[in-house]
């Protein structure tokens, strides 16, 4: 319900297209009520010659789609990073798709 929900589900069903092109959203639900920070100091690369600290803050949404007659609730990781300069661009990836009945789709 924050202001950053518009965002937040824009950017699931883009990332949902990105996997499974094909699929036409019925719903989509943020179902983290805030966002979750982490903190990591970490190295940058595989030599362990570098490291930096990042803040990333993370949720889940869910879209029910419909891909030909088969209905399917898509869970997505959307997160953002912290820089200098604010909160970068949103991102995530599709975690998991468990089929469903599409008359469950808006309960």
């Amino acid at each position: 319900t924050g202001r950053d929900i518009g965002d937040i589900k824009k950017a699931a069903a883009e990332i949902l297209k990105i996997k499974h092109g094909g699929v036409k959203p019925l719903r989509t639900t943020v179902i983290f009520p805030d966002w979750k920070e982490q903190r990591v100091h970490e190295f940058t690369d595989t030599t362990k010659s570098a490291v930096r600290n990042r803040v990333t803050r993370s949720l889940r949404a869910q879209i029910a789609g419909k891909d030909g007659d088969t209905v399917k609730l898509y869970t997505i990781h959307v997160a953002k990073n912290k820089s200098s300069s604010g909160w970068g661009p949103l991102y995530g990836n599709v975690m998991f798709v468990d089929q469903m009945l599409e008359k469950n789709v808006n309960k």
